[in-house]
């Protein structure tokens, strides 16, 4: 069973929260690590109790695996150039940016696991660091690490980022970016805690919202999480439909 409680206010101190876990076996003693991923002034709240049933809230989590792929098809040793399927915008800085995997294979990305972009090798007008290098930022992707063909990023658009700008500004379906990985900096555990907070901030939602898709679908999963989203206006908080989602199907118990 899954239980989430969702709120949307200003910052302000929120009280305490508590779920107790299903029954059935012993308790371990309560550990509450914090995940940050941001900061903003608006937030957005939930409260997530993870039961024993698969619990997917993403279309991608529903495709059953076709045959059995043993290695990503990224390579995180060096970059490939990804062709730009799809441009979805989200609000009015942030979209969803949509990349062809090669051969129909899947990203088979760790959990929080992130990839490192680039302009492709060539480009006219490619962004530069300051030794005149290409410039790399590195990304969150928002697809299931199974799902096949597609690598999907979440970018905002600062007008200070050299390849947030650039993405926006520049790529359009057909063209491509450079991308490498995938590359894991803090590995999942599955019931590694009891309860986990989770803070984040804009963009910063991206490792966040990969780990508790990931979490909310495994039937093993026993954690329950917290999460804290600040943003600095309503119209900034990402991914609205598909935590609203989530808070559905913890409400129903049950997959919708």
């Amino acid at each position: 069973m899954s239980f989430l409680r969702l709120a949307t206010r200003t910052l302000r101190p929120v009280p305490a929260r508590h779920f107790s876990t299903a029954g059935g076996g012993p308790t371990k003693s309560s550990n509450l690590p914090l995940y940050l991923g941001g900061t903003g002034l608006v937030g957005l709240a939930a409260y997530v109790y993870l039961g024993g049933s698969p619990m997917p809230f993403s279309p991608a989590a529903l495709s059953p695996t076709k045959k059995k792929q043993e290695k990503s098809a990224l390579d995180p040793e060096r970059f490939l150039d990804l062709k730009l399927k799809a441009v979805e915008p989200c609000n009015h800085n942030t979209a969803r940016f949509i990349f062809e995997l090669p051969d129909g294979g899947a990203a088979l990305s760790p959990i929080t696991s992130l990839v490192v972009v680039r302009a492709s090798e060539g480009v006219v007008g490619a962004p530069l660091d300051k030794k005149g290098n290409l410039s790399v930022r590195a990304y969150t992707p928002i697809s299931t690490p199974e799902q096949e063909g597609e690598l999907v990023l979440l970018i905002k658009k600062y007008e200070n980022g050299v390849i947030s700008k650039y993405v926006h500004e520049h790529l359009k379906p057909g063209d491509t970016l450079a991308i490498k990985g995938p590359i894991s900096r803090f590995p999942y555990k599955a019931n590694g805690f009891e309860h986990v907070a989770l803070i984040s901030g804009g963009s910063g939602i991206t490792p966040l919202y990969q780990l508790l898709n990931h979490a909310l679908n495994d039937p093993a999963s026993r954690t329950r999480f917290t999460l804290l989203y600040a943003n600095v206006t309503e119209a900034d908080v990402l991914l609205r439909e598909e935590l609203a989602a989530a808070l559905d199907m913890g409400q129903r118990g049950k997959p919708p």
